[in-house]
């Protein structure tokens, strides 16, 4: 289920305590060993290998064999080991976990949802593109050019003209950039998981969004026709993350 929404963010002052502007920065993590359990007794997140950061960690250094995990998206549909799609999807646009937005999760899960419990089909790349678009969400600093958010430099927005399931997420979730933990992974050799943690930003979406051939276009024509059809039956978004 999505939504568990078991951790509230606090609201945190605008201002990282080190003089950063916090938009799109790393907070210290709130997250405590009561959330952690917390998640756990629900299956949330593993019942071993979770670690809250070190006194003083005002942004993310995980072990070799960790990978930096956030509440904030566990809410909203990521869970361990990650979806086969979601690490494609990471590959092809050279992000990570952490670049994406906490609603865009939300539209990830959801989309996982429609293919494999609605379609009955495995996550379709193409009925994905039809669907969606890969935005940069940018900052300008004072002074300075135009940079990617190192936390949520990117998001998913619905392409204009598809009809597709009206969401009703709010657009942002403040401050979730403290709700940071660190998780173990299998790193043995031919095992897929999250790449391991860089802090470098995004910084070249033009790859983001190819064109559909027409072929692409051909093969997809169906899917949308029966989405189309069951969203005309009555399903909506919020049966995609009940």
């Amino acid at each position: 289920m999505i939504f568990r929404a078991l951790f509230t963010l606090a609201v945190l002052p605008s201002v990282h305590p080190l003089g950063i502007m916090s938009a799109g920065e790393w907070l210290p993590s709130i997250v405590t060993a009561d959330n952690i359990r917390r998640y756990q007794d629900e299956g949330l997140i593993p019942r071993h290998g979770c670690r809250l950061p070190g006194p003083g960690e005002v942004e993310p250094h995980p072990r070799d064999d960790e990978r930096v995990l956030l509440l904030s998206h566990v809410d909203r549909g990521f869970s361990l080991p990650p979806h086969p799609f979601l690490l494609d999807f990471l590959a092809f646009t050279g992000s990570q976990l952490h670049h994406i937005v906490p609603n865009s999760i939300t539209l990830l899960a959801s989309f996982f949802s429609l293919c494999e419990g609605f379609l009955g089909i495995d996550p379709h790349w193409n009925l994905f593109r039809t669907i969606y678009t890969i935005k940069p969400q940018k900052i300008k600093k004072s002074g300075e050019a135009e940079i990617n958010h190192l936390c949520g430099g990117m998001f998913l927005a619905k392409r204009q003209g598809v009809q597709y399931f009206t969401s009703s997420i709010p657009d942002s979730v403040k401050n979730w950039q403290n709700s940071w933990f660190y998780c173990k992974v299998d790193t043995a050799p031919g095992t897929r998981t999250l790449p391991p943690y860089s802090d470098v930003r995004l910084t070249d979406s033009r790859g983001w969004n190819p064109r559909l051939i027409a072929a692409e276009k051909q093969q997809v024509l169906p899917l949308m026709r029966e989405v189309v059809n069951m969203k005309n039956k009555g399903l909506d978004a919020m049966d995609l993350i009940a």
